[in-house]
């Protein structure tokens, strides 16, 4: 699944070391893999794979901000 946004608008509330104000988020792009992976001991194991990108916009910056991971599933959800 590929996802993006790019608006033009939007802040993060998390960079509030600036005194401005916060960063504007200019574009967010994801992409979102979900993979059955073989297991050679056990029963095959979900994983969730991906990757974001969020270019951040402050005092004069265009940063970009990667992201990626890996989630794993190990069993049923808590209380099933």
């Amino acid at each position: 699944v590929d996802l993006r946004h790019s608006s033009g608008r939007g802040g993060t509330a998390n960079t509030a070391f600036l005194a401005a104000g916060n960063a504007n988020a200019t574009l967010v792009a994801a992409t979102f893999w979900v993979e059955a992976v073989e297991n050679s001991s056990g029963p095959d194991v979900l994983q969730l794979q991906y990757s974001q990108t969020v270019m951040l916009d402050f005092n004069g910056l265009h940063w970009p901000h990667v992201t990626v991971a890996t989630l794993a599933k190990t069993g049923p959800p808590a209380g099933t």
